[in-house]
């Protein structure tokens, strides 16, 4: 279905992917939905499973957790030496992405998004963690884990100020890779508004050529997928709809027929993102 990445950690990956899923499942969308790898704790996973209200076991949904809250690798060397044993030594930008099997313990994590996808017959929104060039081993980075999954990309980015060099060398890393990118969501994960919201999103949807998806307000409750947010998140479905429709048509499911997405009573779904609702 998608991969769902950030610039950064703390952006709000996964409330953005929780909401994202619980608001296809209640269109009719048999999705499922993934945290692949997770560190310090499993927070995040059971927050997905638990707001979405799914039944999928935590270890398909989080397979592969290290206990200290390090980056992945650290964590791994510190936890589990073995997993770091590939050898190192090509750049970011000429290597091609790792065959499945050939970096350590990648297969768990496939083993995993199999499973959930014999449990969901309309795909599985799989979430990052940190950004694409996060490495999840010596060798394998996360942008290896998308390019293998072959799921269209959505950023999860800040209002900030840098948030459009950030934004575009996430979108730059991708497109090296070939990666297909659905669009961005600009999310206020923190109070207060970044100025001049609407030249931000206008310059990188211009020099990336990807589509704003949507821009989502600072919402004080940020432990539960409500009614407001989910209404935000509609709008974000609505403007997926072409991926939506194709990922469907290839999964075979029947609820295509369905054409489920609309955009809620009240609000606006237009591409102009001075029109969307903040």
């Amino acid at each position: 279905m998608f991969f769902i990445t950030g610039t950064d950690t703390g952006v709000g990956k996964t409330i953005i992917t929780a909401g994202l899923t619980l608001t296809l499942r209640k269109l009719g969308y048999d999705v499922g939905v993934m945290k692949p790898v997770s560190t310090g704790d499993r927070t995040d996973a059971e927050f997905l499973i638990k707001a979405v209200g799914l039944d999928d076991p935590i270890d398909l949904v989080n397979p592969i957790h290290f206990k200290h809250p390090l980056a992945p690798t650290i964590a791994a060397k510190l936890e589990h030496p073995a997993l770091c044993s590939a050898k190192s030594g090509t750049s970011l930008r000429l290597r091609k992405a790792i065959p499945l099997g050939q970096a350590p313990d990648t297969k768990k994590i496939f083993t995993a998004y199999r499973k959930l996808k014999a449990r969901h017959k309309d795909g599985v929104l799989v979430e990052g963690i940190g950004g694409i060039l996060v490495p999840l081993t010596k060798d394998y980075l996360v942008i290896d884990l998308i390019k293998e999954l072959h799921l269209p990309l959505i950023i999860v980015t800040r209002p900030d100020l840098g948030t459009i060099n950030h934004t575009l060398m996430t979108i730059e890393a991708a497109r090296q890779r070939r990666i297909k990118i659905a669009g961005f969501i600009i999310n206020h994960s923190q109070p207060g508004r970044v100025s001049r919201l609407k030249e931000t999103i206008e310059t990188i949807e211009r020099i990336g050529r990807v589509p704003c998806l949507g821009a989502i307000p600072y919402l004080k409750n940020r432990t539960q997928i409500n009614a407001d947010l989910q209404d935000f998140i509609s709008v974000i479905c609505a403007n997926l709809r072409p991926h939506l429709l194709k990922s469907v048509a290839h999964s075979g499911s029947r609820c295509i027929k369905k054409n489920p997405l609309s955009v809620p009573v009240g609000v606006v779904n237009v591409k102009s993102p001075t029109s969307r609702p903040l």
